[in-house]
């Protein structure tokens, strides 16, 4: 297993409990990055913890991936926070965290979250 791939799922798992809850809607887009990113069901099993209970993201690492991958890991944690169409305190933590453990620029993250309330406004 990527320990990457799984770190990805971790990081949107806490994005998820950043508000204290994790809803059926989080879930059911949890698991299905999950079988997208974990194809071995036994992989897959391991993220049912994470929908349990908030995991934490102190110390994970993203060794293996790419700038653009980061980036797109960036983007998608914006799109979970912005789910709602605000992002609450809980979030903001969650994503300042994630852009320092992926290294992502301070113009590609502002880039990337105008992009996602772009979208939002659609």
């Amino acid at each position: 297993m990527s320990q990457d791939r799984l770190n990805v799922v971790r990081a949107m798992a806490a994005m998820a409990w950043s508000d204290g809850r994790m809803d059926k809607k989080e879930k059911e887009k949890l698991r299905a990055l999950a079988r997208k990113l974990l194809p071995d069901p036994g992989e897959q099993s391991r993220v049912e913890g994470f929908l349990m209970s908030r995991p934490s993201i102190d110390g994970i690492t993203f060794g293996d991936l790419n700038p653009k991958e980061r980036e797109a890991l960036y983007l998608l944690a914006a799109h979970y926070a912005w789910m709602d169409g605000r992002v609450k305190p809980g979030e903001q933590k969650i994503l300042d965290t994630l852009a320092a453990l992926l290294q992502v620029e301070p113009t590609a993250r502002a880039a990337i979250e105008e992009q996602v309330k772009a979208a939002k406004k659609k």
